[in-house]
């Protein structure tokens, strides 16, 4: 029988052959790597954004089932609650009595921070730069049938989320408005 000579692969074949494989890893290698960083990134601003999603969720529910609301409030709101309006300017701090009758302060903090009677709401990667309050309706009027707006209070919050260090942040315009659930009368 005659011998069939097989041949293999040649040293050049197999060197372009390995070269082509090293250079295609590493292009997905890098791909890969630039999504664990996106996704990092992704995170923590997710992450920012839910906690101040958080802080504006307690002041909303804390002013709904309220009641007072009073713009730029005093320290003795918190012994001796009052109400004052401020729709034409702007409060950076908002005084309201809660449904249990517990009377809080929402403002910001020194350190750019939401506070709710001075303890820090939002996390340390939101920095709040603008947080401001315009309430509405809150001051009785001398006659029953002439209070006919019922309270509720703007809040304005402007400020910046970091992603993380050495990573740009972003910033963020928010504006929501709460009004009284109960009549008021």
């Amino acid at each position: 029988m005659p011998m069939k000579k097989e041949r293999g692969f040649t040293l050049i074949e197999l060197m372009v052959a390995l070269g082509i494989f090293a250079i295609v890893m590493t292009l997905v290698s890098g791909g890969y790597l630039l999504l664990i960083a996106v996704n990092r990134e992704a995170q923590a601003s997710a992450t920012g954004v839910n906690n101040l999603s958080y802080a504006l969720d307690t002041m909303a529910r804390t002013i709904r089932t309220g009641t007072m609301y009073s713009c730029e409030p005093q320290s003795s709101y918190l012994t001796t609650p009052s109400v004052k309006d401020c729709s034409a300017t702007a409060g950076s701090s908002l005084g309201v009595v809660d449904q249990n009758g517990k009377p809080t302060i929402f403002a910001l903090s020194a350190d750019k921070a939401i506070t709710l009677n001075g303890t820090r709401i939002t996390d340390t990667a939101i920095t709040v730069d603008r947080l401001n309050f315009y309430v509405q309706g809150s001051t009785p009027r001398s006659n029953v049938l002439q209070d006919t707006q019922q309270p509720s209070v703007i809040i304005v919050v402007q400020g910046t989320v970091s992603q993380g260090p050495g990573k740009p942040s972003r910033t963020f315009n928010v504006q929501t408005t709460a009004v009284m659930r109960s009549i008021d009368l």
